[in-house]
C-alpha cells in the first residue's frame, strides 16, 4: 500500500515536471510571438487609419459633387418657377 502511494507520488511529480517543461516552452513561444503581434497591431492601426482617411476624402468629394448637383437642380427649379410666374404675368393669367 505504501509502495503504491509512493509510485503514484513519483508519477505525479514526473507529470508536474513535464507540465512545467511544456509551460516553459509555451512561454518561450509566446515571448517570441509577442513582438510580431505588437508590430502587426501597429501596422493594422495604420492601415485602418489610412482606409478611414481615404473614405473621408471620398465622402467629401462626393459631398462636393452632390452640392454642385443640388445647386444646379435648385437653379433649374427657380428658373422654372420664376418662368411660370413671368409667363402668367405676361399672359395676364391670375388675379
Amino acid at each position: 500500500m505504501v509502495i503504491e502511494a509512493e509510485d503514484r507520488l513519483v508519477r505525479v511529480e514526473r507529470a508536474c515536471e513535464r507540465i512545467h517543461e511544456r509551460l516553459g516552452v509555451l512561454e518561450h513561444r509566446l515571448t517570441a510571438i509577442e513582438p510580431r503581434l505588437a508590430s502587426g497591431m501597429v501596422s493594422l492601426g495604420y492601415e485602418v487609419r489610412s482606409a478611414l482617411d481615404a473614405l473621408r476624402s471620398e465622402l467629401r468629394s462626393g459631398d462636393t459633387r452632390l452640392g454642385k448637383q443640388g445647386t444646379v437642380y435648385f437653379y433649374w427649379l427657380a428658373a422654372l418657377f420664376l418662368g411660370s410666374i413671368a409667363a402668367c404675368v405676361m399672359l395676364g393669367v391670375g388675379p
